[in-house]
């Protein structure tokens, strides 16, 4: 007899997202359920102590790198083990945190097998004399196949799955929570859709209905969440889901981390899902802010269907009351019209106040666990180290205004902030339209005509347009059609407040120059004032990579160590791309006549830049799966993205990158690889200092 007969449906009607038999608390929290290193037990002792002064009160163990959760699933746990889940479990209790320890045996158990069977229960027994009584069965990122014993039993790989999760919940008496991950844990894995999921619809229709069910959204790592897919996804599964959050997480680009705020969900999403648990970076101490925010998101009330107007709020910070107030309002999200009362601008604004606090404060870390980029002068690889952080004053005068700059370059997965977002547009912009040619286009268009390089009837044709100009068409454009660069003007002194810089207008007239004739004359000369509107914004954008550069060098300079381990590496590899696009920058502004002829003919080259974007970003997707939009199809965050704007120009001699970055590039050239992503295909992208440097034509 297969499972589909001895399994009977639940007696549950099929609306949207129909109640729990059982009334249960909305779970939230954080899941420890990345690749890579896991978390230290100091480590998760933090967490928890800031889980229960948040009130979130769920984390889920589920380290995907801890053999025995994963790969060795049916090996016991050692005394050691348990003595550390005892641990674990009583630091919860004293935090009013719910300990909710997961396994993942789907690699490789064989579903049909009362003996295999039997290894899951005896080992989830040891947990359980713990006095752990949450636990959660995954199986997600395994390969969709069963073996003969299986298809001999079971009528799918769904059945099978419901199965051993129904079994398992039975032996432990009906925990109170119970969570089950489907293999098709998102709407790009169901195949060939949600609605028409056989796996899903298997899963909605034979697991116990007390069971929950995890889901991460429309992606792997959605940008946003709609009220709409959950519907969707909560009728097919008869119950609401708990979302898998996986909004912050950093395992598939080693290279950068998540610090902005949680968004992209709205708040009425809450009426229809059973929790939220957050999956965010390897790097533990980075994730102060994006589990703050997403405290806040759980804390605020949900507003009703339709709020009157006078309830309805923008986030502005016209009166949060604080040294941030005067430019967060800026900074305020596109939500729609029933998230008005959840603000990521203004929860981002709260974390930031209370993360300074914490960025400032000295704290020693233990030896075993410094980076290895420090050098063995450092401070923290001497041998006199001692575990008390009174003894480090602080060395660093970071500000609030540098810590929401720290954010800002290292924002979320599909898109950084407006700082940075403006930088990386500015610095294409520098590139593609050209400005840096100040000489007469007759002196250009011969010294191109009489290059070895191709000519200029090659290059000048609509097969040859860059953005829409060309070597001759930006010499000839009527009145008021050359670009004009959205511009955040950066000359003054440059002010912070969640995750934005505005910057105090400096002796530049925008609006002068913006409305200047950025034309050729009459005769076909180029425009003077063109090329001096170019070199303003030159001047703006080694502004702002002053800032970020400053920035950085404050952040390697705290004494809060743990914080320090865990960005070290990624603040050291972005001070390295700015400092290559200002030498890049620096370059331009200092051309000859004979050079701008050279360059000219690689700037109106389109092919250049496709084949640039295919050197730097490599990525192979998993066939079996729809990745096209996850986030880790381009790697490599702010700095990757910097540095992809840059053609290949090995002819010019780049001038030698300033400040401590050189001291440092050795250390990190040898780092290893960025961590496979969730589905564990292969990293590949900016893996090496050496690989970008030598695609840039620097070394």
């Amino acid at each position: 007899m297969d499972e589909a007969s001895e399994s009977k449906p639940m007696d549950v009607e099929a609306r949207g997202c129909p109640s729990p038999v059982r009334r249960r608390r909305f779970i939230s929290g954080v899941v420890e359920g990345f690749y890579g290193q896991p978390w230290s037990m100091d480590q998760r002792k933090r967490l928890f102590e800031r889980l229960g002064r948040w009130d979130m009160k769920s984390y889920m163990y589920a380290p995907k790198d801890d053999a025995k959760h994963r790969q060795l699933w049916r090996d016991s746990l050692s005394p050691v083990e348990l003595g550390n889940i005892s641990t674990l479990i009583n630091e919860c209790r004293m935090e009013g945190v719910d300990f909710i320890f997961a396994i993942s045996p789907g690699l490789d158990m064989i579903y049909s097998s009362e003996s295999e069977l039997d290894i899951l229960k005896s080992k989830l027994d040891q947990v359980s004399r713990l006095g752990c009584s949450s636990f959660a069965v995954l199986f997600d990122d395994i390969e969709l196949r069963m073996c003969a014993e299986d298809t001999m039993r079971f009528a799918s790989f769904a059945h099978a799955h419901v199965h051993v999760a129904n079994a398992i919940y039975e032996h432990l008496r009906q925990p109170e929570t119970f969570l089950f991950c489907p293999t098709e844990y998102c709407g790009s894995r169901a195949m060939p859709s949600v609605s028409e999921s056989q796996y899903l619809t298997t899963v909605g229709q034979q697991l116990h209905i007390n069971i929950g069910v995890l889901w991460t959204g429309p992606l792997v790592v959605p940008r946003l969440i709609t009220v709409e897919s959950i519907q969707e996804v909560g009728k097919v599964l008869r119950r609401r889901p708990v979302i898998w959050d996986n909004l912050h997480a950093n395992d598939y680009d080693r290279q950068r981390f998540f610090l902005g705020p949680y968004q992209g969900r709205p708040l009425t999403l809450r009426r229809y899902i059973r929790g939220v648990l957050t999956n965010p970076n390897c790097e533990c101490e980075a994730n102060f802010v994006p589990m703050h925010t997403l405290a806040t998101w759980c804390s605020t009330p949900v507003p009703p269907a339709d709020p009157p107007p006078a309830l309805q709020t923008t986030g502005s910070a016209s009166d949060l009351g604080t040294s941030y107030s005067s430019t967060t309002s800026v900074l305020s999200e596109t939500r729609s019209s029933d998230d008005e009362f959840y603000s990521a601008s203004h929860a981002l604004h709260l974390a930031l106040a209370d993360w300074f606090v914490e960025v400032r404060q000295p704290r020693a870390e233990k030896p075993n666990e410094i980076p290895s980029s420090f050098d063995s002068g450092s401070i923290l690889a001497s041998a006199d180290f001692v575990d008390d952080a009174s003894q480090y004053p602080p060395r660093s005068l970071i500000t609030p205004e540098q810590v929401a700059l720290l954010v800002d370059v290292f924002h979320l997965p599909h898109g950084h902030g407006l700082i940075s977002s403006h930088l990386v547009r500015q610095l294409s912009w520098l590139w593609k339209s050209g400005g840096w040619c100040s000489v007469e286009p007759s002196t250009v268009l011969s010294n191109m005509a009489s290059a070895s390089a191709p000519s200029v009837a090659d290059s000048t044709g609509d097969e040859a347009m860059t953005d829409g100009y060309s070597a001759e068409s930006l010499c000839t454009q009527p009145a008021g059609s050359l670009p004009v660069l959205p511009v955040l003007p950066c000359t003054g002194e440059l002010s912070a407040a969640v995750g934005l810089l505005v910057a105090n207008t400096g002796d530049v007239d925008m609006e002068s120059v913006q409305s200047a004739e950025l034309t050729s004359s009459s005769s076909g000369t180029w425009s003077r004032e063109y090329y001096e509107y170019w070199c303003q914004q030159a001047t703006l954008f080694h502004s702002t990579c002053s800032s970020i550069q400053s920035m950085a060098n404050s952040m390697l300079d705290i004494s809060n160590f743990p914080l320090l381990n865990n960005i070290f590496s990624c603040v050291v590899e972005l001070q390295s791309a700015v400092s290559k696009v200002e030498s890049f920058v620096s370059r331009l502004e200092s051309l000859t006549t004979g050079e701008q002829s050279r360059l000219l003919l690689v700037w109106s080259d389109p092919s250049v830049g496709a084949a640039r974007q295919e050197q730097m970003s490599p990525v192979q997707l998993d066939s079996q799966w729809n990745d096209a939009n996850e986030p880790w199809c381009v790697r490599g965050g702010l700095a990757g993205d910097l540095l992809r704007q840059l053609p290949d120009v090995s002819f010019l001699d780049m001038p030698p990158s300033n400040g401590p970055v050189d001291e440092i590039d050795s250390g990190i050239s040898d780092a290893p690889p960025s961590p496979t992503h969730c589905d564990g295909a292969s990293a590949v992208g900016l893996d090496t200092e050496s690989n970008c440097l030598d695609l840039l034509g620097i070394l």
